[in-house]
């Protein structure tokens, strides 16, 4: 048996970059989802299965209800956290797919911006110095995305005169800033509680490992070789754990 989490790469907008010029967006490389796999060790299953060998010897073994106090309580640390993981990666997930959302909205919402000022004020003209300063073909990421689009809406606040589609594009572009930033908030904030939970994840395998250990050593003391889980499995039980 064999407990590994491994990392499953998963096309993530946490990089969602944007190409003034070509209007074009970018998907690059975002961060790699780091989850637990039971596909060749349950961990779960094989804490119900100690659980019910200690059960089963508490009669005639004294020394086992302490090791089957700490096995229950063990297994509701492995099933809480089973399902915290769980329900903070599916919520990361969640802000994900809105912060992209919120990127490609924005990104699309500047380049429309950005053809109305060409077309109103000229392509050379210093208004867009100002403005737009950077017109690079560079690939921009969602904060320097969200930074370009801030700079623009008080830009165009305080220009005088105001060209006449400024006046109705300006309060979606306050609402489009104001939805990227809230986006890429809410990621942060799902993000640090996807690596809390994997750490208290991981903690809890530790944990199970090493008391499974002395647990099998305790029943191989008392009760032979071979007669609770299979002693072989413990040897070959390796948690390897990696938290990006």
């Amino acid at each position: 048996m064999e407990a590994i989490v491994h990392q499953t790469t998963t096309t993530a907008p946490s990089s969602c970059a944007y190409n003034r010029d070509s209007h074009i967006c970018l998907a690059l490389k975002g961060p790699a989802v780091t989850q637990i796999s039971t596909s060749s060790y349950d961990v779960l299953a094989d804490s119900n299965r100690m659980v019910a060998l200690l059960e089963r010897y508490r009669t005639d073994l004294p020394c086992v209800d302490k090791e089957l106090a700490l096995h229950q309580s063990l297994r509701h640390e492995l099933e809480t956290h089973q399902r915290d993981g769980e329900h903070a990666l599916a919520e990361w997930r969640q802000a994900l797919a809105r912060r992209w959302e919120c990127e490609i909205a924005g990104q699309r919402f500047y380049m429309h911006m950005q053809r109305q000022l060409c077309d109103y004020f000229g392509a050379d003209s210093p208004h867009l110095k100002i403005m737009l300063p950077d017109n690079s073909q560079s690939a921009r990421t969602a904060t320097e995305l969200l930074s370009d689009l801030r700079r623009l809406q008080a830009s165009l606040e305080i220009l005088q005169p105001q060209p006449p589609f400024v006046c109705l594009q300006l309060p979606a572009l306050t609402q489009t800033c104001t939805d990227l930033e809230e986006a890429l908030n809410w990621t942060q904030r799902c993000e640090a509680r996807r690596r809390t939970a994997m750490l208290e994840q991981r903690l809890a395998l530790n944990v199970y490992y090493h008391a499974r250990a002395q647990t099998q050593r305790l029943l191989d003391e008392h009760i032979g070789r071979g007669q609770g889980l299979a002693n072989a499995d413990v040897d070959a039980l390796e948690i390897s754990m990696m938290v990006d």
